[in-house]
């Protein structure tokens, strides 16, 4: 069964490692850094700089002084603005002498690129390499241009054509559309994302950057500065009757001064209104944080975007009592049965949740709380969506406290997007035990549990489906006075004015007699008819956690 995955992302003051919550570590990083290498960015010891900017040979400093757990340098390197090959060696070796898993710091190398086809720009997009440093020593800035003329393109397919060799060359790779809704070139064709192999090598996308929330054409919050070209958002490419692209999310800050941080605007190119996002990567507690692990919570779908705030987060779907999966998981639903939603937050972080929604392709809708930092719902319509994702929005000025937060945008509220699930049609008896829910199965998620199965009448849970429990249940009347007399009593029975023994008190070293088992009353939230579907799938949540290895 897929886990449940929950999140987490930085903000100041800094952290001096990763955050456990439920048995997971969550990595907050910064995947789209520039440095002075770029044409357009600054850096005090490389390049010129417009603004207040931070050293390369300190980048690992500042990186661990907002917080972050990793971070990657995208400096751009084909186009109209790109890097010199000398630079790009430089920022290189920065970035790979930087690599200190051990010690709390994982580096990515990366660059952006821009991809055209025909004079149409098909979009920004930042690459990502996750080999150990040996397996990239001599790499170059011509290794990472799709060809000799830095933008060519002839068709789509060639992008990922290029993309299998440089992974078959310098290992695992990604290539990631960044503010895909963006006017002008920097918008991105979603139909160039078609097919297998873009899945392989674009299994994310930027939801939120310094230019931007990207979410959807409507977004009220942060809206993009150039505004959206249609069919571009995340949303256009997710939807089911557009390009219907599965992809988890990510933010970033393209901060071009230096600074990776989200709680501080771009002093080099001050256009960019907002602070920008950051990304987390989600891995059990006991995988050592490095590339390799990395790369697979992006290929996963195990990341998610934050505007800002540092907020680890459970999120559990299920139906029918059956848990389905989490976070960035396929879900398996029957046709016509409702979905249950839970999330949960740490106790101590609850006050600063503002509301908890639910996300799909023509859905939105919030979350009820359902007990101290839990939420839930049941999406219960006709058609069900294609996709569900959870939707955080922390008030801003609970989160930070009065701490000055130079972010832009709309201080009162941040927002964390968690990456997106998918429906898929399953089989209607989800525990394979002869009953669906639809027929009646309360619990659908275990087997021993179907208006067929006979009641334990100590288990405290309703195994037949009647809606009651133990001694509540006919089934669990009968007693020692209910019972037939044996065949042939004797004398066995006492005379009618006989003395009861003297020595009745148990020995004084004797045990006490066990509590009986509870009945309903002592058995709230045992199944899902006695709290509801949603609140039975959220008393789950640290068992789920448990399973994923």
């Amino acid at each position: 069964m897929p886990p449940i995955t929950p999140i987490i992302l930085a903000m100041l003051p800094p952290t001096p490692a990763a955050e456990l919550f439920g048995g997971y570590g969550f990595y907050i990083g910064d995947p789209h850094v520039h440095t002075g290498a770029s044409g357009d960015g600054g850096s005090s010891d490389l390049g010129s700089c417009s603004g207040d900017c931070g050293a390369v040979a300190e980048l690992d400093d500042l990186a661990r002084g907002y917080g972050l757990d990793f971070f990657a340098v995208t400096d751009h390197s084909n186009g109209d603005i790109p890097q010199s090959g000398e630079d790009f060696a430089t920022v290189l070796a920065y970035v790979m002498d930087m690599h200190d898993p051990a010690g709390g710091m994982v580096t990515v190398v990366g660059g952006e690129l821009w991809f055209s086809l025909d004079g149409d720009m098909l979009g920004h997009k930042n690459l990502y390499l996750f080999a150990d440093n040996a397996d990239l020593e001599g790499l170059r800035l011509l290794d990472i241009q799709p060809d000799e003329d830095n933008i060519a393109i002839d068709a789509c397919e060639d992008i990922w054509d290029w993309m299998a060799t440089l992974q078959h060359d310098w290992g695992p790779a990604l290539l990631l559309a960044h503010h895909p809704a963006m006017t002008g070139r920097m918008s991105t064709t979603w139909d160039c994302h078609q097919g297998s192999a873009a899945a392989s090598f674009a299994p994310a996308v930027e939801m939120y950057s310094g230019h931007g929330d990207s979410s959807r054409s409507d977004t009220s919050f942060d809206p993009l500065w150039l505004g959206d070209e249609p069919e571009c958002s995340v949303h256009d490419a997710m939807d089911p009757d557009l390009h219907n692209l599965r992809m988890g999310f990510v933010g970033g800050t393209d901060a071009h001064d230096n600074h990776p941080s989200a709680c501080r605007l771009d002093s080099v190119l001050p256009r960019h209104p907002y602070g920008g996002g950051l990304t987390v990567a989600v891995l059990p507690e006991h995988v050592s944080f490095d590339r390799q692990p990395l790369y697979e919570a992006m290929t996963e779908r195990r990341t998610y975007a934050s505007s800002g705030p540092l907020l680890p987060a459970l999120v559990a779907y299920g139906s029918g009592g059956a848990t389905l999966g989490a976070m960035g998981q396929d879900l398996g639903l029957p046709d016509g049965q409702p979905l249950d939603v839970a999330v949960a937050v740490p106790d101590e972080h609850a006050h600063h949740v503002a509301s908890v929604i639910a996300v799909g392709d023509d859905y939105r809708r919030e979350l009820e709380p359902d007990g101290d930092a839990r939420w839930s719902l049941q999406i219960d319509v006709d058609p069900m969506p294609a996709w569900v994702y959870v939707e955080i929005v922390v008030d801003g000025e609970s989160w930070y406290g009065g701490e000055d937060c130079e972010d832009g945008g709309d201080d009162d509220y941040e927002h964390l997007w968690l990456s997106p699930s998918w429906l898929e049609d399953a089989e209607p008896d989800l525990d394979g035990d002869g009953v669906s829910w639809a027929d009646g199965d309360c619990d659908d998620g275990d087997a021993q549990i179907s208006p067929e199965a006979d009641e334990d009448c100590s288990s405290g849970l309703d195994e037949d489906c009647d809606e009651l429990i133990d001694d509540d249940d006919p089934d669990c009347d009968e007693g020692p006075g209910d019972s037939d007399p044996p065949d042939d009593p004797g004398d066995t029975a006492p005379p009618e004015d006989s003395e009861p023994p003297e020595d009745t008190a148990p020995p004084e070293d004797s045990e006490p007699p066990q509590d009986e088992p509870p009945g309903d009353e002592g058995c709230a939230g045992c199944h899902a008819a006695s709290s509801g579907p949603a609140s039975a799938l959220l008393l789950l949540l640290p068992l789920i956690l448990r399973r994923r290895p």
